[in-house]
């Protein structure tokens, strides 16, 4: 391609955009734009999915409009919103700049590239300078793959987007590990999904084996399931027969459904059953009494039960003329275009083998038309992502299930649990109905913001954000900064100090010489040790790469900044100074900045959308 596109890293806001971003300069060659409709009908050969949700054939893009939304469709293909872009056209013969925000800064930038490319073959093409787009499917199929770092999934997701709206910094433990470090330093947490670094090795081992879960949920008295372990289809069937039919069959370690068949009804389905389960567990499938009633993720957080829902297989309800099939198509629709069903989670329903059986075994097909108001389940198993639905019922359990649910969670070692309880009715006692602990899991998952935000309140109590105390120094005189550490120190921090070719905590040298600042840094944040930051750096510095955190508590200009600069330091900064002030000054916001910390628990930062709070500014 003809671009000349120059890639850089900003892992804080810079002058150029107010959030970390990977950001592209290049000179555009194209100025006219393509209507949308000519846009579109490209972009098929690389999706099924629309390029924007409601394409207008009257709308026209410029080139670095089309370039924006294909960044977007890439790194946020499931939740565009989220999505932090800033786009300079550039006028005349200037460069143009996109600045992409990121959690994965090489994944973005792979994603950048791409989208800029591809807008330009898009360009070629429409201009006839271009014969086919079929050159661009490997680089899309790298972008795909190197999507997997970034949390795509829709609890880690909910997670972040939770934090974010308290301040709470998110940073990737480490390159796609699907682990995350919410806040800094002595005061932030790991997740994976919903679980955390309290979860225990051995917790989590019990509950990826469903055998060995159920029997230490029945060796502590509580109602488990009857099953036995086959590993032929003919020993699946004695097994079912001794066990009495209905029966379900799944795999010893999966979850979300895959690969479980429930209500089985005679042999024959018993064999089949076995031989899907089977392609998924080579190690055994297991067989188990079918427990009547409705299926509850009772959901345990730091020892307590958080909440209890009620999950529903996948249904449609007719309307007297519309097929199964045509149903499935209008909840889907539904599900897209509806933010009620958005935010709860729910995901599309696709028919597969095992949707046709269990209609099949209703006596139905896709092509079958229900009457008005008759409801069809099509499928056998509630999981969330097979398509099933939720109720919160929290409200409505028992004590004694809720002591139940407790008791589990501590006894697996578990600080985040999803324990599945199979009753037909869960204000009742476990005691008192015929009742069972199907699975447990450790990973519990979360769709909705108010769940998320339970969550995190308990790992990061009203008025903490997950931060440490953070100075940052530009252009400081010789022995500053140890003045700064001193100060921390005295108060009983662990202090990591860095500059840009030094690293220490605690007096210990960290990281390897070359090493640029932002690396030094997330050294310094991703130490649970580290419990304040002293950050040197030069205005140059900060010109060239932007600001290393997304926000300080205090920052000394001790030099005078260029007008853009110090406008960025102080819209990061809850306090800023740029002036040489004498040592006693510099002592007197440094103590404000720890009282801050012992008062509200954390640092004390407005998360409003859109805005930064106004920094006290100090002068000598």
């Amino acid at each position: 391609m003809s671009l000349n596109i120059r890639l850089r890293v900003f892992h804080g806001p810079s002058v150029h955009a107010p959030f970390a971003a990977v950001i592209a300069e290049f000179t555009n060659a194209f100025k006219v734009e393509l209507p949308a409709s000519v846009i579109e009908s490209q972009w098929c050969r690389f999706s099924k999915r629309p390029l924007w949700n409601t394409p207008d054939p009257s709308v026209s893009l410029s080139f670095e409009g089309l370039a924006r939304i294909l960044a977007i469709r890439f790194q946020h293909p499931d939740d565009p919103e989220s999505a932090t872009v800033r786009v300079i056209p550039g006028i005349g013969s200037a460069a143009s700049f996109i600045a992409l925000g990121f959690t994965d800064p090489s994944a973005s930038a792979m994603v950048l590239r791409a989208a800029i490319d591809l807008a330009e073959g898009f360009f070629l093409r429409a201009n006839g300078k271009l014969n086919s787009l079929v050159q661009f499917e490997p680089r899309l199929q790298e972008v795909n793959a190197a999507l997997r770092r970034l949390p795509l999934e829709p609890i880690i997701r909910t997670l972040i987007h939770a934090a974010r709206r308290r301040a709470i910094p998110v940073y990737p433990v480490a390159e796609s590990s699907r682990i995350w470090l919410f806040g800094q330093g002595a005061t932030g947490f790991h997740f994976f999904e919903a679980a955390g670094e309290r979860d225990s090795f051995t917790g989590m081992r019990l509950a990826q084996d469903k055998t060995l879960s159920n029997r230490l949920v029945r060796r502590l008295g509580f109602p488990g399931v009857a099953h036995g372990i086959a590993v032929s289809a003919e020993r699946a069937v004695r097994i079912a027969r001794q066990l009495g039919y209905p029966v379900v069959v799944k795999p010893i370690a999966l979850g979300k459904g895959e690969g479980v068949s429930a209500y089985v009804l005679n042999d024959a389905e018993v064999a089949m059953a076995y031989s899907s389960a089977a392609t998924l567990s080579p190690q055994g499938v297991i067989v188990e009494r079918h427990v009547g009633g409705n299926d509850h993720r009772l959901a345990v957080f730091g020892g307590r039960l958080a909440w209890v829902a009620a999950r529903y297989p996948a249904c449609v309800t007719g309307d007297g003329h519309s097929t199964i099939a045509e149903l499935i198509n209008e909840e889907n629709r539904r599900r897209r275009e509806e933010p009620a069903a958005a935010e709860g989670g729910l995901l599309q329903i696709e028919a597969d083998a095992d949707m046709l059986l269990h209609l099949r075994k209703q006596g139905f097909t896709l092509d079958s038309r229900p009457p008005a108001g008759a409801t069809t389940n099509l499928r056998s198993v509630a999981n969330i992502s097979k398509g099933g639905t939720l109720a919160d019922v929290t409200h409505l359990v028992h004590p004694d299930n809720v002591y139940m649910a407790e008791a589990i969670a501590r006894s697996f070692r578990m600080d985040a649990f999803g324990i599945d309880f199979m009753t037909p009715d869960i204000s009742r006692s476990w005691r008192h109905v015929p009742c069972a602990v199907i699975e447990v899991n450790g990973t519990p998952g979360i769709f909705f913001d108010a769940r998320a935000e339970r969550i995190l309140q308990a790992k990061f109590p009203a008025g903490s954000d997950g931060r440490i105390p953070s100075v940052l120094l530009i252009d400081a005189p010789d022995g500053v900064a140890t003045r700064v550490c001193n100060l921390l120190s005295a108060k009983g921090r662990a202090v990591g100090q860095t500059g840009e070719d030094y690293t220490l905590l605690n007096g210990y040298i960290r990281c390897q010489e070359g090493e640029d600042l932002s690396t030094r840094v997330m050294a310094l944040v991703s130490d649970p040790g580290c419990e304040a930051l002293v950050i040197e750096t030069s205005a140059q510095s900060l010109g060239n790469s932007g600001l290393p955190l997304d926000r300080f508590d205090l920052a000394l200009g001790l030099q005078v900044l260029p007008p853009d600069l110090r406008s960025l330091v102080q819209s990061c900064c809850v306090t800023f100074a740029d002036a040489n002030l004498p040592e006693a000054a510099v002592a007197s916001l440094v103590e404000a900045v720890l009282d801050r910390y012992a008062n509200a628990g954390a640092g004390a930062w407005s998360a409003s959308p859109g805005r930064v709070r106004i920094p006290v500014e100090c002068s000598k």
